[in-house]
């Protein structure tokens, strides 16, 4: 979708936008898990000093690192993956 956006305020806003348009395309379980995984990767952003929206590839792949810290499953790593790509 490349949107750009500066602080908290406009990527939740952009999260939000961005959801609406998906609505549909995918099953409704998905998008709120899109959602609730992408609004951690804001907050995670947000505690780095880093920009969500659009997120550096070097931010996304020290979240996924912290993720992975973290001992989350796999599967759990990739749906994160996938609601950073498709919300960006």
């Amino acid at each position: 979708m490349n949107f750009i956006t500066t602080d908290k305020h406009s990527a939740v806003e952009t999260l939000l936008a961005a959801i609406q348009k998906i609505d549909g395309a995918y099953a409704s379980l998905k998008i709120r898990a899109y959602k609730a995984d992408f609004t951690q990767f804001i907050k995670y952003c947000e505690i780095r000093g880093d920009t969500a929206l659009p997120a550096h590839p070097i931010t996304v792949a020290s979240y996924i690192q912290h993720l992975t810290s973290k001992a989350y499953s796999s599967s759990y790593i990739r749906r994160v993956v996938a609601a950073i790509s498709t919300i960006h």
